[in-house]
């Protein structure tokens, strides 16, 4: 297939958290097109501002370069643009979530898909297509390698330089967003524009929502002693997992004065990539007395101390300074960390107060950071191979067809819905708003068993069993979920859907990028025959997103649905209701 690909800019220049619209427009009589390999592309940048204490030893702001992340903020934002507090904030959120409503319309033939709520629909849908590596590897978030099984990995709007000299650097990144993966009709492989002629493609996007994660601060957790929540082991400042905590070498005063324009760490590395230092990188180096006696120190200067002394077993005054270049030695596996000037120093000890000295290093936080999205256009990839006239003048594919409702009760609800011609198949979504526990951009409230009804039949001889809260206070899963009943039925609808709805996964979650996939479960579940699970739902690495859903006899007039819902809703929860309708376009 011979292709060529042209990039059409966004009707809008702006983007922000108000400005979120954006319309990209396929000219009429201009070519056919492979939808299937033509994606949106939205070009980012991040910003920080640095924090100004402690002050620079050596370096300065110019020249560090920080690690900010992008993730999604569950439960919203507040005024100030602060995210609401909720778990999820934390998993490797779908970038379809990122889209809230989207539509495609052909001047030709009117209305293609128009997708309500589609960040709930494609997001939780994703779940089910895309193995783990997959989702994370197209996450918004990237936030970090916890589910990969290492410490930390590179953000995506910088480049970060980990061995050598050469200087790390911001980047512009681009956030893709795959026409396939929005719309059923972005598979099509012949677009013809002159059977359809001028197509608009609207997005509405969620960037209120999106919020900025510093990555190796001084709060992270790679630099704590039991690294994202790993038991420690006997040997001083390694953990369970072989990562340790950033501390550096002891240096020997008695020996006389110092003066270094380097620190080398303790902590061995197995390989470069487990190294969580950068060049460029801004690190706060607080001097710590390991001796008996007290010991002065000049540089970082110690303003707070008397007589410039750090007292036995204390910190001193922090100092400040950007990395110039990284040594690791292959043969040890330890790394030294260079810098511009001097970083430590300490005058010639007094007989008796000869003392030892080491460094705690962390990174710097900022003290703010911000994206702007500086383009935004459809990438397009144009058939040369095929003139128009001889793509399909006509398609047959199926849309999904929204339906919302609300409901309070907190122990479930029952309601009829009028399913319109021509359905294959339902999918729901059930959401909850306000709760720390919850998504309410992914299906993820607590449903504990369903049932359907089609036209007054049901679809089962009993009531699904999905899940259920083993202490039944706070409304979330432990861990556990699905049934073999909730599988087979969900994978009939699935079926039904016809190629869309293959899946790859039935592990219904998002991975937290902050708890290690293997991490084991803290509690038995249903006494001492039950299964492993965690007290605490938070602490899981896997947080639920799913769907329930239905296959639909096929007819030429509307069905009636009944779903009846039993579970845990602390404040009611929201029903999203997709139906999948076979259209011609």
């Amino acid at each position: 297939m011979s292709e060529a690909v042209i990039r059409i800019p966004s009707q809008q220049s702006l983007f922000n958290n108000t400005n979120n619209l954006v319309d990209l427009l396929i000219p009429g009589n201009s070519g056919v097109y492979d939808l299937s390999q033509s994606y949106v592309s939205l070009l980012s940048r991040v910003s920080s501002v640095p924090k100004a204490t402690p002050a620079f030893t050596v370096g300065d702001a110019d020249n560090a370069v920080y690690d900010v992340r992008l993730h999604m903020a569950h439960q919203g934002v507040n005024a100030a643009g602060v995210a609401a507090t909720c778990h999820y904030n934390d998993s490797a959120t779908p970038i379809e979530c990122l889209v809230s409503r989207c539509s495609m319309i052909s001047e030709a033939k009117g209305g293609v898909e128009d997708i309500v709520n589609s960040a709930i629909l494609r997001g939780t849908m994703s779940v089910y297509k895309e193995d783990l590596d997959s989702r994370q590897a197209k996450a918004l978030t990237t936030w970090a390698g916890a589910a990969k099984d290492q410490p930390w990995v590179h953000g995506q709007h910088v480049q970060l330089v980990g061995s050598g000299d050469t200087r790390s650097a911001e980047v512009t990144h681009e956030i893709r967003l795959q026409l396939r993966d929005l719309f059923d009709a972005g598979a099509f492989e012949a677009w013809d524009s002159s059977v359809y002629g001028q197509t608009r493609i609207h997005l509405e996007l969620s960037l209120k929502d999106v919020i900025l994660t510093q990555v190796q601060d001084e709060t992270d957790a790679t630099w704590t002693a039991a690294y994202q929540q790993r038991v420690t082991s006997g040997t001083a400042n390694i953990d369970a997992f072989g990562y340790a905590r950033s501390v550096s070498q002891v240096l020997n005063i008695a020996a006389g004065a110092t003066s270094d324009t380097f620190i080398d760490m303790i902590c061995p590395y197995d390989s470069l990539e487990d190294v969580p230092f950068w060049v460029g990188q801004d690190l706060t180096l607080t001097p710590h007395n390991s001796g008996a006696q007290p010991l002065a120190v000049t540089i970082p200067a110690q303003t707070s101390a008397t007589a410039g002394e750090i007292a036995s077993g204390a910190d001193g005054d922090p100092g400040r300074a950007v990395i110039k270049s990284i040594d690791y030695d292959s043969i040890t596996k330890l790394v030294r960390l260079n810098f511009e000037g001097v970083v430590s120093e300490t005058p010639l000890p007094i007989t008796g107060k000869e003392s030892t000295l080491r460094f705690d290093v962390k990174g710097t936080s900022v003290t703010s950071s911000a994206i702007s999205y500086e383009a935004c256009e459809l990438v397009a990839t144009m058939r040369s191979d095929m003139r128009m006239g001889a793509a399909p003048k006509e398609h047959q594919y199926s849309r999904f067809v929204f339906q919302g409702d609300q409901f309070t009760n907190t122990s479930g609800t029952q309601r009829t819905y009028q399913i319109p011609a021509n359905c294959t198949a339902v999918v729901i979504a059930v959401t909850v708003n306000g709760s720390a526990l919850h998504s309410q951009l992914l299906g993820s409230a607590q449903v504990e068993r369903y049932r359907f009804a089609i036209d007054g039949e049901s679809v089962t001889n009993r009531a699904i069993t999905y899940a259920t809260d083993p202490d039944a206070t706070d409304q979330t899963f432990k861990g556990k979920w699905g049934s073999s009943l909730h599988y087979d039925l969900l994978q009939k609808t699935f079926l039904n859907m016809g190629p869309p709805g293959r899946y790859q996964s039935m592990l219904e979650g998002v991975f937290s990028q902050t708890i290690p996939v293997g991490q084991p479960g803290d509690v038995t579940l249903g006494g001492a025959t039950g299964t492993a699970g965690f007290a605490t739902a938070s602490d899981d690495p896997l947080q639920s997103a799913f769907v329930i859903g239905t296959p639909i006899p096929m007819k030429s007039d509307s069905s009636q649905l009944l779903l009846e819902l039993e579970g845990n809703f602390q404040n009611g929860a929201s029903i999203n209701i997709w139906s999948y309708v076979m259209s011609t376009v």
